[in-house]
């Protein structure tokens, strides 16, 4: 019995060596992983741990590397820490190559705690980078894209997260309310981004409607020279059917996007009716609303869309 006990306190001691000469311990979360790291690597990377580990506080005092320090963080997140710590030590065989969009929205939020957006500012710019979609592979979870839209908005990566909720709106087809069972998601986000996203799929799907609208309202005044009425005002009025209002709910954007694409143009030019001309532009009709459907960040935190936003949404 006596030998089990002894076996227990070990495991319960065990520390990660981030740095083996480290005069640190952090003893992260409720899991208490305690992970050894040197003071000064953390001080030159965060103004906060410069404060915490500087002589004025307690556990900045009689730093010894023979005679570590423990220091509690109790309501960090200890696989999260450990990433941060080892990319600050440049231990980049203890890190994983790919992480998760939980595991990065949760380093998200140590990195904004401790300020330490600088110090990984490389490393963050990768990991923020939407998951590349491959047709042999399964698409990546929109519940992923949503985490690391929250990543991207803690640390106010404005291009990143301008990226992701487009990206959003384009693509996802259920409740964005959805996202806030994630409880990591419900804390990190204001209920803004939520109504947002819903405020501007409904925007981008009427901006659309509008644009087959016009396509089928277009009569020629020389039909018999014109080869428009033949095969793409028919096949915005076959869109039309195919996302009515109620089928768009089942359909994402980017698919009633792909399938404007395929509308053949008109192709004769002795046609000079002038709406044909600008239906034929309507490629740039749907990026100007895209840049419309965006969310950036100013859009959140000013509450003065689109007037003082410095994302370009026209």
């Amino acid at each position: 019995m006596g030998q089990l006990n002894m076996g227990e306190a070990v495991e319960e001691t065990h520390v990660d060596s981030v740095r083996s000469d480290g005069d640190l311990i952090l003893v992260v979360g409720p899991e208490q992983v305690r992970l050894m790291v040197c003071s000064q690597v953390l001080r030159c990377a965060s103004k906060v741990f410069d404060v915490m580990f500087g002589p004025r506080w307690s556990e900045g005092r009689d730093l010894s590397s023979t005679s570590p320090k423990e220091v509690p963080l109790e309501e960090d997140d200890a696989e999260a820490m450990r990433t941060v710590c080892c990319v600050l030590h440049h231990r980049n065989d203890m890190v994983s190559e790919d992480p998760s969009p939980d595991e990065i929205l949760k380093i998200a939020i140590e990195v904004d705690k401790y300020d330490l957006a600088i110090a990984l500012k490389f490393q963050l710019a990768q990991w923020l980078q939407p998951p590349k979609t491959n047709p042999n592979q399964p698409q990546p979870e929109m519940i992923d894209l949503g985490r690391l839209m929250a990543a991207a908005f803690i640390l106010s990566k404005k291009d990143e997260f301008a990226s992701l909720t487009l990206d959003l709106v384009m693509n996802y087809t259920a409740s964005y309310l959805d996202f806030l069972e994630d409880d990591t998601m419900n804390e990190s986000i204001p209920f803004k981004i939520i109504y947002l996203l819903e405020e501007r799929r409904n925007r981008m799907r009427a901006d659309l409607w509008k644009l087959l609208l016009d396509g089928v309202k277009l009569v020629c005044t020389q039909p018999s020279r014109c080869t428009w009425r033949g095969s793409p005002a028919d096949s915005c009025r076959a869109l039309l059917d195919t996302f009515g209002p109620s089928k768009q709910l089942n359909n994402s954007i980017s698919s009633m996007v792909e399938k404007m694409g395929d509308i053949q143009k008109a192709q004769s030019y002795q046609c000079s009716y002038k709406h044909h001309a600008e239906f034929k532009g309507y490629r740039d009709d749907v990026e100007m609303a895209k840049a419309w459907a965006t969310i950036c960040t100013d859009c959140v935190r000013s509450g003065n869309y689109p007037t003082k936003c410095t994302f370009k949404h026209k």
